[in-house]
């Protein structure tokens, strides 16, 4: 088995088992702007993991393009770029930024409180905090902490 494929099973099976209640997000009529900075390529629902957590949020009510609007950015390895994409971000009025949780909070919590976005802090891979020991739990924490900041 490749390993796409491999990653996109292991989603969709990491799906299944994550508690996120459907009815309540499927009375909302509002969209849920999750939003990405990253230093590099974007991190978007086209990568491997993005289009495994667009699934996952799918599965639970947030459809993407109906409920959902997914904010990729990267400043493609110029920093200079980084105060353009704040204010896109604010314009845009992204309310969840996801924030690999394996450096400072002093950067990401900047940026929350200059975009109004929340940062939502998530580990990296398994094992990267107690408790995350493998991909279902990975995701299930995930997804979990992103539910509670859209509420």
């Amino acid at each position: 088995m490749q390993r796409r494929e491999f990653i996109t099973l292991l989603g969709s099976a990491a799906a299944s088992s994550v508690c996120w209640p459907r009815a309540a997000s499927a009375q909302t009529t509002s969209i849920f702007r999750l939003g990405t900075l990253g230093p590099r390529d974007p991190f978007d629902d086209k990568s491997p993991f993005g289009s495994i957590l667009i699934r996952v949020l799918a599965q639970r009510g947030y459809t993407l393009g109906q409920n959902l609007a997914f904010d990729a950015r990267g400043a493609m390895g110029d920093m200079h770029r980084v105060p353009q994409l704040l204010q896109e971000m604010k314009a845009d009025k992204v309310r969840v930024m996801l924030v690999e949780d394996f450096r400072s909070h002093r950067f990401p919590d900047l940026i929350a409180q200059q975009t109004g976005a929340k940062a939502v802090y998530v580990p990296l891979a398994v094992d990267a905090e107690p408790g995350v020991d493998n991909y279902f739990k990975l995701f299930d924490t995930i997804v979990g902490r992103m539910a509670a900041a859209f509420k």
